[in-house]
């Protein structure tokens, strides 16, 4: 392990001098993928117009639903809960 550890560091050290240099090479590669486009405010403006305008649940309603709705207006509060847990398992 005492041989591994220095050069672990020169390792990390070389990795880092070479990495430091590309700075134009990674903006091009994230250019290439728009990925720099998410900082634009433009289009940050213009996705969060379409994501407003476009619902992110549709709702519909289907008569079972309607139905339950209805039996759960017919419950009386003073039954305990376990008297209308048994009257759901049941209908």
């Amino acid at each position: 392990m005492s041989i591994l550890k220095p050069k672990l560091c020169a390792w990390l050290f070389h990795t880092w001098e070479h990495v430091k240099n590309m700075d134009n090479m990674i903006c091009k590669g994230w250019e290439k993928t728009m990925f720099l486009r998410s900082f634009n405010e433009e289009f940050q403006l213009e996705a969060m117009e379409v994501n407003v305008a476009t619902p992110l649940f549709s709702v519909s309603f289907d008569s079972k639903i309607r139905k339950q709705e209805e039996e759960d207006d017919n419950i009386d509060p003073k039954d305990s809960t376990l008297k209308i847990m048994e009257q759901c398992l049941k209908g």
